[in-house]
């Protein structure tokens, strides 16, 4: 903004005749400190308009973005060192999981406290095609539904508006609704496995207010037509709305050792 800003100044000074009757030297002198107005005019426009006009949320997005830039490169590096070849990541949009799924040509590890109907019904078909390849695999790893303490976690670090039997009916048809995909569309039930995991595992989901990082171990993902297959593990991180970026990393470093135990 500041550089237009600069350049229609100019354009117009150009275009002023009686001043480019004036000595070199003394345009350059009348010039400079004119410059230094319009460009500290600028900033303050842009800082205006950019900053003090921006809603809680977009100056929240516009923070946690300049802090991922900066965390991002030791974030992923210590996900590199572990073994794992390549990490995608976003920040305020959701992973565009359809093409993430339906484009995995091997096993796919998902972990999560449930996965609710509309996600499911959202994402129905690229699941379809992807469990109908040969050697495909979906296995999904959610909260043990008996286990009242990673409930009670779960509703509270998420702030669900469930009770407790609630979030557990909705874990507990998370494998009917599984289950009934593949028998609508003859999938070998096999293909698809729904295992309770205890509550440790279950901060493998970063959980800062109502945030969720859905987790997602990708096996011969190829990104997108041309593109050179993967045959590593892909993690894809879904970052929305953290009250903290840098408490997010440093929680995920100590996550690594737990999701090593349920990864392929």
């Amino acid at each position: 903004m500041a550089i237009i800003g600069l350049l229609v100044w100019v354009y117009t000074i150009l275009c002023d005749s009686s001043l480019l009757e004036l000595p070199v030297w003394q345009l350059v002198k009348d010039i400079i400190p004119e410059t230094v107005v319009v460009l500290a005019a600028s900033v303050v426009i842009h800082i205006l308009f950019y900053h003090v006009g921006l809603t809680p949320e977009q100056r929240f997005s516009a923070e946690l973005k300049n802090i991922f830039s900066v965390e991002a490169p030791r974030f992923v590096a210590k996900f590199l060192k572990s073994g794992v070849k390549t990490v995608f990541y976003n920040v305020g949009n959701e992973a565009n999981w359809s093409e993430l799924i339906e484009n995995s040509n091997s096993k796919i590890v998902m972990i999560s406290y449930y996965l609710g109907e509309s996600w499911l019904a959202h994402h129905q078909t690229a699941i379809t095609n992807f469990l109908k390849k040969d050697g495909t695999t979906l296995d999904i790893y959610i909260i043990d539904p008996d286990d009242s303490d990673a409930l009670l976690h779960t509703q509270q670090v998420y702030y669900l508006k469930l009770s407790l039997d609630e979030l557990k009916n909705k874990i507990r048809k998370t494998k009917k609704l599984l289950r009934g995909l593949c028998v609508e569309h003859n999938i070998p039930i096999n293909k698809v496995k729904v295992k309770f995991v205890p509550q440790r595992l279950n901060y493998n989901i970063v959980t800062f207010d109502k945030t969720v990082c859905a987790i997602g171990v990708f096996e011969n993902f190829r990104p997108s037509k041309g593109k050179e297959r993967s045959n590593w593990p892909v993690f894809i991180f879904e970052l929305d709305d953290l009250p903290s970026l840098k408490d997010f990393i440093n929680s995920q470093i100590t996550f690594l050792d737990r999701i090593s135990k349920v990864a392929p």
